[in-house]
């Protein structure tokens, strides 16, 4: 079973993962065990429909602004420490 690091990188380095039936096995029971984990992916979730939203309403913001606030995302994940064991 994935641990919460690898749960972050996985969903981080790819998004559409996150996306209706897309969810892995190992994706899906780590969530049904943690609630960081869980908080994280309605997070990033929420994000990545408001910057879809914000470019298909208004076309300021490109594809490329999304991979770089997800890389954003990448290199805050990598600086802190890991949550709790769940």
């Amino acid at each position: 079973m994935l641990n919460c690091r690898e749960l972050v990188q996985e969903t981080t380095a790819n998004p559409d993962l996150l996306e209706g039936s897309r969810l892995r096995l190992s994706v899906r029971l780590h969530l049904m065990m943690c609630r960081y984990c869980r908080r994280y992916v309605r997070q990033l979730q929420r994000l990545l429909a408001l910057l879809r939203r914000q470019h298909d309403s208004d076309k300021t913001c490109p594809p490329e602004t999304v991979e770089r606030v997800l890389a954003e995302i990448r290199q805050a994940e990598l600086k802190q420490p890991d949550p709790p064991a769940s």
